[in-house]
């Protein structure tokens, strides 16, 4: 869903075209979802989290006994971050733990040094 945004590696002595994946301001953005892998059942619960279309989800995160994971949901004004838990097991939504909002944006890392 994103285009293509070149670059190039200066690394080794002649420099090589390695295009990468990068969504500007404006265009096209990735639908992305966040799903938990089973080891034992070998199946994979995806977060309900809901449309991920111009949002972003961030510094994704476990509880110490494994049955909870937070996530930062940031809007793609990035104006509205939500701090989330979900229950990893089934993927619904447990809470909304801690909300900022601007009129201009969040620094969602302000946000966790808050918590």
């Amino acid at each position: 869903m994103v285009t293509d945004y070149p670059q190039v590696d200066i690394f080794p002595r002649e420099a090589t075209y390695e295009p990468d994946k990068y969504p500007m301001a404006g265009m096209t953005s990735h639908k992305v979802t966040v799903g938990v892998y089973d080891l034992q059942t070998d199946k994979t619960v995806y977060l309900q989290a809901g449309d991920p279309t111009d949002r972003y989800f961030t510094n994704i995160s476990w509880s110490p006994d494994s049955k909870t994971v937070y996530m930062f949901e940031l809007n793609r004004a990035q104006n509205d971050c939500r701090l989330v838990s979900y229950d990893a097991a089934t993927g619904e939504k447990l809470a909304e733990l801690y909300r900022e909002t601007s009129d201009k944006y969040v620094h969602h890392a302000e946000s966790e040094r808050r918590l």
